[in-house]
């Protein structure tokens, strides 16, 4: 990509692209309180009867979808905008300590509320299998398998919380400079002029780029939750729910 002179840059994208940036903790707080939608609306709506009962939890569905899409959009351009557009506040490394131990914080909290949790679970499934009942002991048997999978969650968390501890040392250390890591990012595919396009329109200009690396997570989330419907309605079904 040939490089703009600098003289005919214009410091407003940048300022632009910081309006954009501003946006992402609101985009991010959107998606997660339409995930807590769609939980609570499932949980109360599934088999009803009236039309709205589908429709409600289908849109709802589709809100969330298209939630995570916006922020991942919104995310990518910014990442890849901020090396090469003039006026824009590089990322510092108080952004990153402070979003790093937020989500530290947060893995946290989840970790300490397993050791219980597992202990509940446990004790239900234990009763239910001792029942006569085969309902029952299907739902022993899924609970059963929720526990593996709260294992897992546990190992997940201890290991991805030592990766951001020593993430947090390389930052200490100067081993990963923000800076460094921003390019990083933009080279992946570079903010391009739009063919036939404005080229002062900084919408245009950052929505065409992309992040590789950020929008595999983000897009293995939303089929997720796409799918997560269709999977406790097969469950609900082998119980007799």
């Amino acid at each position: 990509m040939t490089d703009t002179p600098a003289e005919k840059r214009d410091p407003a994208d940048g300022q632009a692209l910081q309006v954009a940036a501003e946006t992402i903790d609101v985009l991010r707080t959107v998606a997660l309180a339409m995930e807590t939608a769609v939980t609570h609306a499932e949980e109360q709506l599934h088999g009803g009867r009236h039309p709205d009962a589908g429709l409600a939890t289908d849109r709802y569905q589709a809100a969330l979808h298209e939630a995570w899409e916006a922020y991942g959009e919104v995310l990518d351009a910014v990442a890849a905008g901020r090396p090469q557009l003039p006026g824009g506040r590089p990322v510092a490394v108080a952004s990153i300590l402070y979003g790093l131990r937020t989500a530290r914080h947060h893995a946290a909290h989840a970790a300490a509320q397993l050791p219980g949790l597992r202990d509940r679970l446990a004790s239900a499934a234990d009763r239910l299998h001792r029942s006569d009942r085969p309902p029952a002991q299907a739902v022993a048997d899924r609970l059963t398998a929720a526990l593996g999978r709260l294992r897992d969650v546990e190992t997940s968390l201890a290991l991805g919380t030592g990766a951001v501890d020593r993430y947090l040392d390389a930052l200490d250390t100067g081993a990963d400079p923000p800076a460094a890591r921003t390019a990083r990012l933009a080279a992946v595919q570079p903010v391009a002029r739009p063919a036939g396009g404005d080229a002062a329109a900084i919408g245009t200009r950052t929505a065409a780029a992309v992040v590789a690396a950020n929008r595999r997570q983000l897009r293995f989330r939303t089929r997720w939750q796409l799918v997560r419907r269709s999977l406790r309605e097969s469950i609900r079904r082998e119980v007799g729910l």
